[in-house]
């Protein structure tokens, strides 16, 4: 299972220096692929990661300085290192506080407008992918 929200700028790119103070603030890691992540600190492995809204989505760290983006994508993929709850809620909360410091409108992975109701449903979805996961993982 996929969680994915966009961040689209509603006024200005985002810069790379403002992307870089970001991921500093949010505890992200340039890794795997060159973009972003936040690692689980006991097995290294990400919880979710934030890549360039525009393909190939990664970052390059010697053109920071000059880099501008329309948008930032976070996605986690589940199962993940750390319980899908905490995964979707540090996810969003990410998510939350980078829309509002750069101006970003969340949205969905198909570019609509996250409202609570949508969230509620990404959460519920999520909620019940953990309860499946938890019934396969039992009849083992």
């Amino acid at each position: 299972k996929i969680i994915q929200v966009n961040l689209l700028a509603r006024k200005t790119d985002i810069s790379g220096q403002m992307i870089l103070d970001l991921t500093t603030e949010l505890d992200m890691k340039l890794a795997d692929f060159n973009i972003f992540h936040r690692l689980d600190p006991i097995t290294g492995k990400s919880i979710f990661s934030m890549a360039n809204i525009v393909e190939p989505g990664s970052f390059d760290m010697d053109a920071m300085q000059d880099f501008r983006t329309p948008g930032l994508t976070l996605f986690a993929q589940l199962p993940a290192p750390v319980d899908s709850m905490t995964v979707f809620t540090e996810l969003m909360s990410a998510a939350k506080r980078i829309g509002y410091i750069v101006g970003a409108e969340m949205q969905d992975s198909s570019h609509c407008t996250l409202t609570s109701q949508s969230i509620e449903h990404q959460r519920n979805s999520v909620i019940d992918y953990h309860q499946k996961l938890q019934l396969a993982m039992q009849s083992l």
